[in-house]
C-alpha cells in the first residue's frame, strides 16, 4: 500500500532554454506546457517546489574529472547564441543547475524534509561519463546524486533503475566495480550507444550488481510492467536498497521519434506505482525520479502527467499482474535469466 506522502517537484525556467546546437530539444514544448500546468492548474497544490542552485565544482568532481569540467565550460559556448537575450543561461550553467536540483532533492529526501522527488530538469545525464559528455548529457545527474548520498549520508546500498530507451552507459561505467550501487536497465538494443548487453554484469566487487535487459523493438506495456513487476522487484527485495533513484526516460513511448518501443502513456504510471511500492517496502519511501530522454511531445507530456498522478495519489495506476510469458516477448530473456541467476535467487526463472 502506497501512503500519501510529500513529493517535491523541481523545475526552473532555465531548463526550458536548453538547446541542442541551435535547435530546441524535441520535448521543449511539452516541458513548457508541463511547467504551465504546475503553475496554473489544480495540480500545483499537490506538490512542493523547492528552490535550488547550481552545483559547485566540488559536487561535480564527485563523478567527473577536472579536465571534463574545463571541457564542458569551453565546449558549450558554441551552443550559446550570442544574439539571444543576455538573460539566457549557457548550457554549462543549465547543466550545473540540473545537478544542483538533484543534490537538493537528495538532501531533502535523506533528511526527511520531503518523502520523494520528481526532477523535471534538462539536460539528462545518464550518458555522461567521468571524462566525456555524450548523447546531449554533460554531467551525470544520477551518478553524482548517488555519490553524494554515499558521501554525505553514508548510504551503502543504492538502487538505480533506468527505463530510458537508450542505455545509460555513463551510469553503468560509474558503478561497474562496486556492490554499493545496483544498476538495473531496460533499453532498446543495439540503439545508441550500443552498450548494455545482458552479459555486461559488472566486475570485481560489482560482479552481479549491473543488470541489463536489452530489448528488441516494439515492446509494449506487458513487457515493461512484467520486467519491473517480476524481475526487478525480485532482485531489489534481495538487495534491500537504502535509496532508489530512477532515470525516467520517456522515449519508450509509442509515439517517440527516436525509439521503437510501444509503451502507452499509462505505462509510466504503472512503472511509477511499482517503484513507489518497492521504495515503501525497502527504504522508507526514499526515491527520486530524474528526467532523462524523450522526443515526442505527447509521450513526454502524457508520461509525466501519468507519473504526477501516481505521485500525488490522484490515481494509483496499480498494474494487474502480468501473465504473459516474458520469454516469448523478450528473445534474450532465458539466456539473461540464466546468467542473472548466478547472482540472485530468481523464482522459477522469472
Amino acid at each position: 500500500m502506497i501512503r500519501s506522502k510529500t513529493t517535491a517537484v523541481y523545475h526552473h525556467p532555465w531548463f526550458l532554454q536548453f538547446k541542442i546546437g541551435a535547435k530546441s530539444h524535441p520535448c521543449d514544448e511539452a516541458l513548457s506546457t508541463l511547467y504551465g500546468d504546475l503553475l496554473n492548474t489544480d495540480i500545483a497544490s499537490r506538490f512542493i517546489y523547492p528552490e535550488f542552485s547550481m552545483a559547485t565544482d566540488d559536487i561535480l568532481l564527485l563523478n567527473h574529472t577536472h579536465d571534463h569540467l574545463d571541457w564542458v565550460k569551453e565546449a558549450t559556448v558554441i551552443f550559446y547564441d550570442e544574439d539571444q537575450d543576455s538573460s539566457i543561461a549557457s548550457v554549462e550553467k543549465i547543466a550545473r543547475l540540473a545537478v544542483g536540483a538533484t543534490i537538493d532533492a537528495i538532501e531533502k529526501v535523506m533528511s526527511g524534509q520531503v518523502d520523494r522527488a520528481f526532477l523535471l530538469t534538462r539536460p539528462g545525464g545518464h550518458h555522461a561519463e567521468a571524462e566525456s559528455a555524450m548523447g546531449y548529457c554533460y554531467f551525470n545527474n544520477v551518478a553524482i546524486a548517488a555519490r553524494y548520498a554515499q558521501q554525505q549520508f553514508g548510504v551503502k546500498r543504492i538502487l538505480i533503475v533506468d527505463w530510458d530507451v537508450h542505455h545509460g552507459n555513463g551510469t553503468q561505467k560509474s558503478f561497474y566495480d562496486t556492490d554499493q550501487v545496483l544498476y538495473f536497465s531496460t533499453h532498446e538494443y543495439p540503439l545508441y550507444p550500443a552498450t548494455g548487453f545482458y552479459t555486461e554484469i559488472g566486475q570485481d566487487a560489482g560482479l552481479g550488481y549491473n543488470i541489463n535487459l536489452p530489448l528488441t523493438t516494439a515492446q509494449g506495456d506487458s513487457a515493461f510492467v512484467g520486467i519491473y513487476q517480476q524481475l526487478l522487484s525480485n532482485i531489489a527485495r534481495q538487495y534491500k536498497p537504502e535509496l532508489i533513484i530512477v532515470s525516467a526516460g520517456f522515449d519508450i513511448h509509442q509515439d517517440d521519434q527516436l525509439g521503437h518501443m510501444k509503451a502507452s502513456s499509462a505505462c509510466f504510471g504503472a512503472l511509477t506505482h511499482i517503484m513507489l511500492e518497492l521504495a515503501e517496502q525497502l527504504c522508507d519511501g526514499k526515491i527520486l525520479f530524474c528526467m532523462e530522454g524523450g522526443y515526442s511531445r505527447k509521450g513526454v507530456y502524457e508520461g509525466v502527467h501519468a507519473m504526477l498522478d501516481v505521485l500525488s495519489g490522484q490515481r494509483s495506476n496499480k498494474p494487474d499482474l502480468v501473465s504473459d510469458n516474458l520469454g516469448k516477448l523478450i528473445p534474450e530473456w532465458h539466456n539473461a535469466i540464466k546468467l542473472f541467476g548466478k547472482y540472485w535467487q530468481l523464482n522459477g526463472g522469472s
